[in-house]
């Protein structure tokens, strides 16, 4: 099985296919570098704000040329796709199994070295019964926020403070705090924020910890047991998490053992490159019909955050051709 990896957006130094490529340690998968003679063609992208709704790929040449074999990979918070896609961020009233499937996040313009790098640590005493760093991106994190929480707990209001912005100083020291209140916590909650994915997620089983998903919207990835590594508190119990995460205490160690094991297995950046690969095959297997592309633009006017957004991209889009 061929395939060809592009975007169909400019990343400056960053590029999502060499990062795929880069970090790729699996054997026998042929990346070729002409889309003629691909089987599969990635449009790996990650959230260009110019380009909320990936129209630049829809009008990429290739795209255009061979859009029965193109899946599209993207990243952003909120979007509305009219082609096969695989994204951390499909909210579960996009979800359709044979052409918007959950995937988990590959390339990052701005990586956390700190957890990149952390050694795994299994040590059974923790500071804290569980952590939450991060800013107030979405309702039920304004609520987790303003709860009353135990003594033995951490919860770090980050609002107004974007990692990525900081210098390479600050970014240092933000990134090792983060490091070490996740690794002295049992349990790391991950609440939806803007969209119904987040990276603390994939962050906490990297380090060997238990995430705690506070997400009604997202869709858990398929061909994963996340009941054995994670656990999964509606957004309407969170006054309950004190309760059932001192219930799961005694079980955190082993799940945090295995929520490293399934990261290695699926969501690891070595294994990114296979796995990417083998979800576009399988939503290749059906057919983007013109029903299928129809039912993706009705979206548009289910959603008046996604109409009014489409409209001011047409509006930017028009007023570049005007005043070029």
């Amino acid at each position: 099985m061929n395939f060809f990896l592009t975007t169909g957006n400019l990343y400056g130094h960053f590029n999502p296919p060499d990062w795929l490529k880069s970090h790729n340690k699996i054997k026998g998968i042929t990346c070729v570098e002409e889309p003629e003679l691909a089987d599969i063609i990635i449009f790996a992208e990650t959230h260009p704000e110019h380009d909320p709704y990936y129209r630049n790929v829809i009008k990429h040449p290739v795209y255009r040329k061979f859009k029965e074999k193109c899946v599209l990979y993207h990243d952003a918070d909120l979007s509305i796709t009219t082609l096969p896609t695989i994204s951390p961020s499909i909210e579960s009233w996009q979800y359709d199994s044979k052409h918007k499937r959950s995937f988990h996040y590959i390339a990052r313009m701005s990586d956390n070295d700190a957890i990149n790098n952390a050694l795994v640590n299994y040590q059974q005493d923790r500071k804290y019964l569980y952590s939450f760093v991060g800013a107030r991106t979405h309702k039920i994190r304004n609520e987790l926020f303003n709860l009353k929480h135990p003594d033995d707990t951490f919860l770090n209001d980050r609002t107004g403070t974007r990692a990525w912005e900081l210098n390479s100083e600050d970014k240092l020291i933000y990134e090792q705090h983060y490091c070490n209140i996740s690794n002295e916590s049992y349990f790391i909650l991950a609440p939806r924020g803007i969209g119904p994915c987040t990276y603390r997620l994939f962050e906490s089983m990297q380090i060997g910890r238990v995430p705690v998903i506070i997400s009604d919207a997202w869709v858990k990835i398929p061909g994963i047991d996340w009941d054995k590594f994670s656990i999964t508190v509606p957004e309407c119990q969170i006054l309950l998490i004190p309760q059932i995460l001192n219930e799961r205490k005694k079980d955190a160690v082993e799940m945090g053992k295995v929520a490293r094991q399934i990261w290695e297995e699926h969501f690891s950046p070595e294994i990114s490159l296979q796995k990417i690969t083998i979800a576009a095959k399988e939503l290749l297997q059906h057919k983007y019909s013109l029903t299928d592309y129809l039912k993706d633009q009705a979206q548009f006017f289910r959603s008046s955050y996604h109409f009014k957004n489409l409209l001011r991209y047409k509006k930017n889009q028009l007023k570049k051709k005007l005043f070029k």
